[in-house]
């Protein structure tokens, strides 16, 4: 039983802390009798809307609050009374998020005492010290803490003591060794000096003077003093000889003495530095603490009006410090108690316990152990929690917290029901603008009946619903975006801040061409008071597109209308929305992201791989972790399909008998369910914006500040204020909301427009394009639509090979066909389409509705027409018809049946029968409705997609250069593959980078295109290159790579110069910039790398280094293999020459192009640009070999055990044949093989029934037959020995040893002449050849 309620609950939107959802609490609240509950969130508001729907569901009082973090991350808890104290808090969570602190990848944001003055008196909220984190208790505890902190010092002190000492030992070992061989040395010398050369010329001396001197006596004097000199030599030799085996011997023992102490050294200084840290520490009474925290109550008490004193006991040995000591404080200032139990978690269960084990791993990153308090943070009743809070303080106490949560009862936070949308000041009313567009059509004459019938429709149905401002704000932001798409990306940052005066800056300008905003997306495209108000570009009417699939008079919502920008615009079109709305009025949305299947399976196994090896050093984990996730992580994970909505539920069969009886597996999979669904994670939607009517949108929902996107290759992570709920709720609150995606097609058709007025002088308005047949055959209908918009795909070229589109809408047809579901009725539509099957409709009265899409069923707009027509229901009723089939709704359907054949009178449905439909044809169409509803597409969103694609096909077909240069402008580097087919089959030269003709952007020279800066990886962004650039617009050309340095090295005064950034311009020479002058690329990074080390003060110096060492022979020796695998890694192709070159198609060879590798076997060819050879976490020798194509590149693994490394070593910089298998994108080679450019392949003709026996037995299945040779083969028998009635050519990919086994002749390439039966071999490829004698 649940007397008043219960306080200081955590959902998963405490994220990493709980798994319990709202739903989890409210119904739990619900099944105990309690009637009043909170959410308090760490930091968070964002579970706050799923919290209040979950009691409006239950009907229980949901309180919204937070736990928020003050300053040092001390908790507080804050609860409205009512929504103007919600929006207090609100107002403060969106401060603290301004002062967000990182720390180990986790952010908090801070409520600082700034904050919490503005909250100062506030009546409506309350205020509790939160946990033992909480202020008061923080302080209470802070000498516990330190105690604690001390005893693991000391504990740390033991072990470094005897670091310390053996360190001592060990360095005093290794001084008297330094000594000894200080000494050795010392002893050498002096006997190196009875040996030395001085030494020597006296012994020579000695025996001239000896030789020479005619004086006995004097002989026998010399005589004696050689000797003495030649004995005292030899016995130093040995002596010496000895010396240095000790030394030898002394220096080793030094030496391993002086390793063994360095590796203690640092413990031994850790040890002198801890020590004198404990040393110095005071004790804090618990006195001076009790005043600290007492202090620091009467400072929070004159804040919050109202502030209480929580209670908790979860079995902690600090809360039986702190509580006893909070109760006597609350009786000193008269602060009342109240009671809470800081639940995260709904039942004390296993279950509960261990799913909160799991996700805290992301919080740690590592795998948390279970303690006894973790047990208790459950939702308890009011016994249960006075049971335990007894435990610390005496029961009168505990009375007196529980009775306060009376407060509760207080607290009634609605949300306001107001739409709070914007509006738009405009001269002329809605109505106006919408009959001015129409008047300049029928103008125009572009109207009809139609037109006029569907125009005073929606004039009518638009205003009726409330939605004639929205429409308003739409059409001012796509007129914007229309007028400013034609500004070049440079120019976007010059933009009048002031957007008043951007039209008085655009006729300056005088820019003339470009797309800012596209033709339309969505359903909003049905609309023509849309088309005419310039929101979309497509005529409805024109393409049977309906209003009713966009705003349904019999289903109120509101409308959706997405719209796609030019994405280099789309930043400065938020910025127009603040200027004209308000700052504050605009913010993006948060989105929520939560376990699916496969996630959760990797999740539970970071977590148990840590929890069985975290403890093992790091190496070792790591080893173990990847055999753990090789082993029982992939292989389940695997199990679950990579599509939409799949449930854990959904594949128990397949796991329980693939896995079922394996332990560890079945542990994985169990603990899986326990956090699916739950939440991963938080992220900012693509396109999301919300426009409020005020000038804080924060007044109506909370706000978060939250990275917009991930960074990559370094760059800083871009921020952005986002709503703190998700779509669906801003729109219950009242807000509009809209999507404004960024969509890179209209950056590559705006640049591609600019670049043909620049070199053409032609302007071009892609909406006034016609639609031609040369376009749709040799762009679509041959499938040669790289780079075209929605038809780039593998399968798409295929498909479109075989359907060979002649309209615009066929085009509209396949956009909306090639996907999921449809695609599988696509065979017969192209069977249809070419009359191979006969078009049969039914029902007559199909045809009209489906002869667009050759009889198939295709769009949702085409279900609602066949309920219009065929049964009369009015297209609103026909929508919510189809949507109630999409969602499966028996019930409806059930009823919706019989409308749809005998009709509903009380809905004016006629039905079908009345119409003179058979009852039977009327049923099998109502079940294929239902079925074809599932995968029906919006007509109105493929439409406008259709005509993006048609314009970016028309321009490739008509402006190939410019088309591909503006490619390779708004790609990134390992997309380029695709733009290098492309220029390669349309023999567009690529020049290669240049020091002094490449621009940032690629650009065009003479009808080729010039390799950009920015297309060579670690480049970055054009302001790091602007001063070379700038430099060389200003003093000219750089005449080779030592004046490239000299005129871009800065000097700074004294110290030493800075010269161009390292890291470019390795890049800019490694890629090629330099060829000009300066060839030997590696000679050029080295001597950048020498002078980089020198301490070189000033220009002068550094000339004169280049002048001296810069050697202008070695500079020009062109190192080919070298170039050529760093433009590989560079650049994803190799652009200063052709590796290639003279090699046919992939096909020729048998090969698959690399970036059309399907999972499964697989033959590729390419260019060798590295080897290396690794070994893996799982341990496992591997060699990786980068191949780079015609096209694309890729990475083949190949494992060492089964790889003759010093064969594979010899084919580097060579062009191979590699035979393997592809999994999931990682191609794996099994066999490699050299390809010959000049190899035309082999032929035999197996004319005789032995010769094919011969060959059977040769090539039969098991035997290595395969390799990089072509053989064409002319069977005339059959596997039966029957001979054929036309002879069968077949090709094949051999090795060398089977076509010396077959005996095969050469193919030689003779011309377009004739020759003898085997030129009729070939004749299907269009070669005419014939076989060496």
């Amino acid at each position: 039983m649940i007397k008043n309620g219960i306080l200081h609950v955590h959902s998963m939107y405490s994220l990493h802390d709980s798994t319990q959802s709202p739903e989890d609490i409210v119904r739990w609240a619900s099944e105990h009798g309690c009637k009043n509950i909170t959410l308090t969130d760490h930091g968070s508001l964002l579970g706050v809307d799923d919290f209040m729907e979950m009691g409006v569901k239950y009907g229980i009082n949901t309180i919204p609050g937070v736990e928020g973090y003050l300053e040092n991350r001390e908790h507080i808890i804050l609860i409205p009374f009512d929504l103007e104290g919600f929006t207090a808090i609100s107002h403060a969570i969106r401060d603290a998020n301004a002062n967000q602190v990182e720390i180990a990848k986790n952010v908090y944001p801070i409520i600082t005492n700034e904050i919490l003055d503005k909250l100062k008196g506030n009546t409506h909220i309350f205020a509790t010290s939160a946990c033992i984190q909480g202020p008061i208790a923080s302080i209470l505890l802070k000498q516990y803490y330190e105690n604690q902190k001390t005893e693991k010092e000391q504990s740390k002190l033991v072990d470094l003591k005897r670091a310390k000492d053996e360190w001592n030992n060990l360095n005093q070992t290794y001084q008297k060794y330094a000594e000894q061989v200080k000494s050795i040395k010392k002893e050498i010398s002096i006997y190196k000096k009875l040996t030395s050369a001085s030494v020597e010329k006296q012994i020579a001396k000695l025996k001239s003077s000896i030789k020479n001197t005619s004086d006995p006596k004097e002989a026998e004097s010399l005589n004696i003093t050689l000797n003495t000199k030649l004995s005292a030599k030899k016995n130093a030799d040995k002596i010496i000889q000895d010396l240095n085996t000790q030394l030898k011997d002394v220096t080793e023992k030094r030496k391993l003495y002086k390793t063994k102490a360095d590796k203690l050294k640092g413990k031994s200084n850790k040890y002198n530095e801890l020590l004198n840290i404990v040393n110095k520490k005071e004790i804090v009474s618990m006195d001076l603490l009790y005043q600290q925290a007492l202090e620091k109550l009467i400072y929070l008490k004159t804040i919050f009006p109202k502030f209480y004193l929580e209670l908790q006991y979860h079995g902690l040995e600090q809360e039986r410090i702190v509580m006893p000591l909070i109760v006597k404080m609350a009786k000193e200032t008269n602060t009342p108690l109240i009671a809470a139990n800081d639940a995260h978690i709904t039942y004390g269960t296993d279950e509960c316990i261990k799913a909160r084990q799991i996700v805290r791993y992301n919080y740690f990153q590592k795998h948390q152990d279970i303690n006894g308090s973790d047990r208790e943070l459950y939702l308890k009743e009011d016994e249960e929690l006075i049971e335990e809070l007894s435990n610390v303080v005496n029961k009168e106490d505990v009375a007196d917290a529980m009775d306060n949560l009376s407060i509760l009862n207080k607290c009634n936070v609605q949300f306001s029901q107001e739409s709070h949308y914007p509006k738009c000041k405009n001269e002329k009313t809605f109505k106006e603008l919408a009959m001015e567009a129409r008047h300049k059509k029928i103008e125009d004459k572009e109207w009809d009946d139609k037109h006029e019938e569907e125009f005073q429709r929606e004039l009518k149905i638009i205003p009726q619903m409330g939605f004639e401002d929205y429409h308003l704000v739409v059409r001012d932001y796509c007129n914007v975006m229309r007028k400013l798409g034609g500004i070049p990306k440079k120019e976007l940052k010059n933009i009048p801040s002031d957007f008043g005066k951007v039209d008085e800056w655009l006729s300056k300008k005088n820019f003339r061409t470009g797309v800012g905003v596209g033709p339309g997306r969505g359903s909003a495209a049905g609309s023509l008071i849309c088309y005419l108000l310039g929101i979309t570009n497509i005529d409805p009417i024109k393409y049977d597109l309906l209003f009713d699939r966009y705003l349904n008079p019999e289903r109120v919502t509101m409308p959706d209308i997405d719209t796609d920008v030019k994405t280099s615009l789309r930043s400065t079109i938020i910025r127009y929305f603040k200027w004209r709305y308000g700052e504050k009025a605009v913010c993006s949305i948060m989105t929520k992201t939560t376990y699916a299947a496969k996630g959760a399976i990797q999740m539970v196994g970071r977590d148990r791989s840590s929890e069985l090896y975290g403890s093992l050093d790091k190496k070792t984990s790591d080893l173990k972790t990847a055999e753990y996730r090789k082993k029982y992580t992939l292989p389940i994970s695997d199990l679950i399909p990579v599509k939409p909505n799949v449930k854990l539920a959904d594949c128990e069969d397949v796991f329980q008998a693939k896995f079922g009886n394996d332990t560890e597996s079945v542990l994985l999979w169990n603990r899986a369910k326990l956090i699916e669904g739950k939440l991963f994670g938080t992220g900012i939607h693509a396109g999301g914006i919300v426009i409020s009517d005020n000038d804080d949108i924060n007044d109506y929902v909370p706000l978060s500040y939250s990275e917009e996107d991930k960074p990559q290759n370094g760059a800083v992570a871009k921020k952005t204020w986002a709503a703190q709920c998700d779509m669906v709720q801003l729109e219950k609150r009242g807000l509009l909301k809209m999507d404004l995606l960024g969509l890179n097609t209209l950056d590559v058709q705006s640049d591609c427009l600019q670049l043909i007025e620049k070199h053409h002088g032609i302007v071009i308005d892609l909406n006034e394009i016609d639609f031609e047949d040369a376009v749709f055959k040799h762009i679509y209908a041959e499938g040669n639509t790289n780079s075209v918009f929605q038809f780039e795909s593998d399968g798409m070229k295929s498909m479109l090979k075989d359907f060979k589109p002649t309209c615009f809408e066929d085009l509209i047809l396949l956009v909306a066909a090639y996907r999921p579901g449809p695609m599988q009725f696509l065979p017969d539509i192209i069977a249809r389409k070419h009359k191979k099957k006969p078009l049969v409709y039914k029902v007559p009265e199909l045809e009209p509705i489906l002869s667009t899409t050759y009889g198939g069923i295709i769009y949702q707009e085409q279900v609602m027409k066949i309920f219009q027509s065929l049964a009369g229901y009015s297209l609103g009723q026909a929508d919510m018809v189809r949507r109630a089939m999409s969602k499966k709704k028996e019930e409806k359907l059930k009823m919706e049946r019989h409308a749809f054949i005998y009709g509903d009178p009380e809905r004016n449905i006629v039905g079908c029968i009345q119409n003179h439909i058979k009852e039977e044809a009327a049923n099998e169409l109502f079940d294929e409705l239902t079925d074809f509803a599932k995968y029906a597409f919006n007509k109105s969103h493929a439409a406008c997609y259709a005509v993006v694609s048609y314009q970016t096909a028309w321009l490739k077909y008509h402006y190939p250069v410019e088309f591909e240069c503006a490619m390779f402008n708004n790609k990134p580097i390992e997309k380029y593959g695709p733009i290098y087919e492309d220029c390669r089959l349309n023999e567009i030269e690529i020049l290669p980078v240049s020091i002094n003709k490449s621009l940032y952007d690629f650009s065009i020279e003479t009808g080729k295109i010039r390799y950009g800066f920015h297309g060579i990886k670690g480049i970055g962004e054009e302001n790091i290159l602007e001063s070379i650039m700038s430099e060389r617009r200003e003093n000219g050309y750089y005449i080779d790579y030592p004046d490239f340095i000299l005129r871009n090295t800065i000097e700074n005064g004294t110290k030493k110069i800075s010269l161009p950034f390292k890291k470019i311009t390795e890049a800019l020479a490694n890629a090629g910039a330099f060829d000009e002058t300066d060839r030997n690329r590696a000679y050029m990074v080295q001597f950048y790398e020498q002078i980089s080390k020198q301490n070189i003060t000033n220009i002068v110096t550094l000339q004169q280094i280049f002048s001296d060492k810069y050697s202008v022979s070695d500079a020009e020796i062109k190192d080919i293999v070298y170039n050529r695998e760093q433009e590989v890694s560079l650049m994803g192709t190799v652009i200063s020459d052709k590796p290639l070159k003279g090699y046919r198609d992939e096909e020729y060879y048998g090969c698959d192009k690399i970036g059309e590798v399907l999972n499964g076997k697989t033959f590729i060819m390419g260019y060798i640009s590295n080897i290396t050879e690794i070994t893996s976490k799982a341990g496992n020798e591997l060699i990786l070999i980068e191949l780079a194509g015609k096209a694309d590149l890729c990475t083949v693994i190949f494992m060492k055990k089964n790889t003759n490394i010093d064969m594979v070593k010899k084919l580097s910089n060579t062009v191979v044949r590699i035979e393997g298998s592809v999994k999931d994108g990682t191609v794996f080679g099994r066999k490699i093989e050299r390809l010959n450019v000049t190899d035309s392949g082999y032929s035999i003709s197996l004319d005789t029934i032995s010769k094919t026996k011969v060959a059977a037995e040769i090539m039969k299945p098991g035997n290595e037959c395969s390799g990089a040779i072509r053989l064409l083969i002319q069977f005339f028998y059959d596997k039966s020995g029957n001979l054929l009635k036309t002879p069968i050519i077949k090709e094949h990919h051999v090795s060398l040893t089977t076509i010396n086994e077959l005996k095969a002749k050469k193919i030689i390439n003779v011309g377009k002449k004739k020759c003898d039966y085997v030129t009729l071999l070939f004749l299907h490829r269009k070669h005419w050849l014939r076989i060496s004698s």
